[in-house]
């Protein structure tokens, strides 16, 4: 779809993001530190986040005319929608190289610690 999104994905967006903050507290509150690690991730990878974030950075905040870093400004919709295109594979393994050093990673890590 290019174009405007409508509304009601951004509220259904919201509302998801909205909902995963509050495991996250509620789970924070309990003790339970595996299940916020493992709602932390589930938000990190969440589509919904990242349109929220989109949305954020370039519609509600008071720096939306301001470049970023990139240099970019994405006003319209479909630059919008580019932009949130882009984002959505960033700092994501982009296949089976990449993961196998993840978990060697990890290993290792796990092993500095004497896990």
């Amino acid at each position: 779809m290019i174009g405007k999104q409508p509304r009601s994905d951004w509220a259904k967006a919201e509302a998801n993001v909205r909902r995963l903050r509050k495991r996250i507290f509620r789970a924070a509150q309990e003790g339970d530190l595996k299940k916020v690690r493992n709602l932390q991730k589930l938000m990190l990878r969440s589509h919904s986040n990242l349109v929220v974030s989109v949305r954020r950075v370039t519609q509600k905040s008071r720096g939306k005319k301001t470049a970023g870093v990139d240099g970019e400004i994405a006003l319209t919709p479909s630059e919008r929608q580019s932009l949130r295109r882009r984002t959505a594979g960033a700092g994501r393994p982009r296949g089976r190289s990449d993961h196998t050093a993840q978990m060697r990673w990890r290993t290792a890590r796990r092993r500095r610690r004497g896990h």
